[in-house]
């Protein structure tokens, strides 16, 4: 499997996107990809619906 981020940036992501009630601040589409896949369980989630909103918008 190849890594799409470095392990230092994966490691940001992963204490940026520990707390549901945070706003996320999304980078990339690699990182909204990521912030969903680690909250998709979670309902109404800011953090998955920042993410999805990122994903979602016209570029």
């Amino acid at each position: 499997m190849n890594a799409v981020a470095a392990p230092n940036v994966l490691t940001r992501w992963a204490i940026q996107a520990a707390h549901c009630t945070a706003r996320p601040q999304i980078e990339s589409m690699e990182h909204a990809r990521y912030v969903m896949s680690a909250h998709a369980g979670h309902g109404g989630c800011p953090q998955y619906l920042g993410a999805l909103a990122y994903g979602s918008a016209a570029l």
